[in-house]
């Protein structure tokens, strides 16, 4: 019994520690040397549009890539925070890119918080490979450049 218990304890200070991993993803700074050429990608919208990168980054100043799914609790938790980077930053463009669901339950997500944005589909999770997504939520922002100037776990709060 005891055993058990240890087991236990320890697979879940596991999980913990991956968790925490996962949340404190790193922040890249505009600046930052370590800033990579985004991946050049096509999706469909959920309208079955198709829509690719070059195309995003030609309507504005910069691509704001929301990876998300609607299991994640955390993915409904940081709308507010995405509502608030979109409001003061009016002219970059958003995007929900919804991971390796189908449409109907993306759909579902969408009306039942009201998610701001329009909606990519990544339902065979070619798009988070690409962009190395490894945890939900993931924010990705590319400058009108096509660098990546900006991934986290949450949406960036300094960024110009």
């Amino acid at each position: 019994m005891k055993k058990k218990l240890l087991v236990l304890i320890a697979a879940a200070g596991t999980l913990l520690v991956a968790a925490s991993m996962t949340i404190a993803s790193p922040q890249l700074d505009v600046k930052s040397k370590d800033a990579e050429k985004a991946p050049e990608f096509t999706s469909v919208d959920a309208n079955g549009k198709k829509i690719d990168l070059t195309s995003m980054l030609s309507k504005s100043d910069a691509v704001v890539l929301n990876f998300w799914a609607s299991w994640c609790t955390a993915c409904a938790d940081e709308i507010p925070e995405l509502l608030e980077f979109q409001k003061s930053h009016p002219k970059y463009g958003f995007y929900g890119v919804n991971v390796g669901e189908s449409l109907s339950k993306a759909k579902k997500f969408v009306r039942r918080f009201s998610y701001p944005y329009e909606i990519l589909m990544d339902e065979d999770e070619k798009i988070s490979k690409l962009y190395k997504i490894d945890g939900l939520p993931q924010t990705v922002v590319i400058g009108k450049d096509g660098q990546i100037v900006f991934r986290g776990s949450r949406p960036p709060t300094d960024l110009k």
